[in-house]
Order: C-alpha cells, then sequence, then structure tokens
C-alpha cells in the first residue's frame, strides 16, 4: 500500500513538472504536443505492414491534411490532400 501510494505521489509531481501539453483538437484527433509555445506536430494512427514493408496499408483519417478557414462567421472546411496508402 505505501509503494502504491509513493508511486501515485511520484507520478503527480513529475505532472507538476511537465513542461508540455498535448494539443487535442475537438473531436479528439491528436494534433501534437506544445512545448514552450510551438507545436511539435506528429501523426497518430495504425499502420499494418507486411514483412519486408512489401504492402502497407493505414488508417484513412490519418491519410487526409484537411484546412479550416475561418472567414468572419463563415467557416471553410477542406481536403487539401489525401496520401494513398
Amino acid at each position: 500500500m505505501r509503494r502504491a501510494f509513493l508511486f501515485l505521489c511520484f507520478l503527480f509531481a513529475a505532472g507538476l513538472c511537465s513542461h508540455a501539453q498535448p494539443e487535442v483538437m475537438g473531436w479528439g484527433n491528436l494534433e501534437g504536443i506544445r512545448i514552450g509555445g510551438h507545436l511539435h506536430a506528429f501523426d497518430a494512427g495504425l499502420c499494418v505492414v507486411e514483412p519486408g514493408w512489401s504492402i502497407w496499408s493505414r488508417t484513412g483519417k490519418e491519410r487526409q491534411q484537411t484546412t479550416f478557414v475561418r472567414r468572419g462567421a463563415a467557416v471553410e472546411i477542406g481536403l487539401s490532400e489525401f496520401r494513398p496508402p
């Protein structure tokens, strides 16, 4: 019991010392991690690969590059790029 308490205290203290935080879109997509005010983007997805990387496939949501533009009260959402599997 004491070890579990000390472990939880360690996790809490590590969280207080953290200088970065994840940036997440409203629908749950992980955009990246913000460190020192700068966003470091990365992809989070599922890939299935054959031995030797001869054939690979990736989840569809992570293959598209979506653009968002706000002009006053209007919002435009478009698909700028789609990376084939």
